[in-house]
């Protein structure tokens, strides 16, 4: 289809504006995935003993998440790295239970651990399991 119409029916439906707001965000959301990968190569270059990520995935689509939760973990288990601790703050319980070997339940006011619990399901570990499914119903218990 010809652009100019494309631009003339645009302007008469007063949808232009609709469709600039959607280039927007998708320009917007490849910037930030952009930018997560960035500073996880930048973490990972210095390479920590400890390596603390707060909220690293939160504001990814869902896809790109994914993706780059397999990522670091893949990075991680394949030793190819020096860092011998992953501290990952998350909101998520599907996510910690999908990355960590443990997993603290924290309390708000006053801050303090709720729950200290192991997470010793085998690698890699399948989302749709039963195990998995328990392992993140017990950790959702503790927080209801």
């Amino acid at each position: 289809m010809d652009a100019r119409l494309v631009d003339e029916a645009d302007g008469k439906l007063g949808v232009r504006h609709l469709r600039d707001r959607d280039e927007l965000r998708v320009r917007r959301r490849a910037l930030q995935d952009v930018q997560q990968r960035v500073g996880l190569a930048r973490a990972l270059t210095v390479e920590p003993e400890l390596l603390c990520m707060d909220e690293p995935f939160s504001a990814l689509d869902a896809l790109t998440a994914s993706n780059l939760r397999e990522q670091v973990l893949d990075i991680w288990l394949s030793k190819q790295i020096v860092t011998k601790a992953i501290i990952l703050v998350t909101h998520s319980v599907e996510e910690a239970v999908l990355m960590g070997d443990r997993a603290l339940v924290l309390a708000s006011k006053p801050g303090r651990i709720l729950a200290d619990r192991p997470i010793a399901l085998p690698r890699p570990r399948r989302l749709k399991s039963p195990q998995f499914e328990e392992q993140v119903d017990q950790l959702y218990s503790l927080i209801v």
